[in-house]
């Protein structure tokens, strides 16, 4: 624990490099956010939700989304196997303040795609 989990996302960063920060990868476990919950779709969506996670590498933090192909569609040609997947990043620039040392702001900075 940290009483400064964001020190690596501070603007001028100077010697928090040893300390504990948010900086690594990280698995989405339990949410309420109906931004996050409405991404499951229904029973015929044409791509079945994976992991949710981030990647933060200061000042880069990459919200992540992993999407497996449905059960439904396992039958269809060109749909892949039972492991393809596509992982859809959004890229964020993170910035942090010590009068907020538990607060990223974020600024969207691009998306990446790849799938397997």
């Amino acid at each position: 624990p940290s009483d400064e989990p964001a020190a690596a996302y501070y603007t001028n960063n100077l010697n928090e490099a040893n300390r504990s920060t948010l900086a690594g990868k990280w698995t989405l476990i339990y949410t309420d956010a109906p931004d996050i919950t409405s991404l499951e779709g229904g029973p015929f969506s044409t791509a079945k939700l994976g992991r949710i996670g981030q990647e933060c590498n200061p000042p880069s933090i990459k919200n992540v989304i992993e999407w497996t192909r449905p059960e439904w569609a396992s039958s269809l040609p060109f749909s892949g196997g039972e492991s393809s997947r596509v992982l859809q990043k959004v890229c964020c620039e993170g910035s942090a303040t010590k009068d907020k040392p538990t607060q990223v702001d974020l600024k969207i900075a691009g998306l990446e795609l790849s799938g397997s």
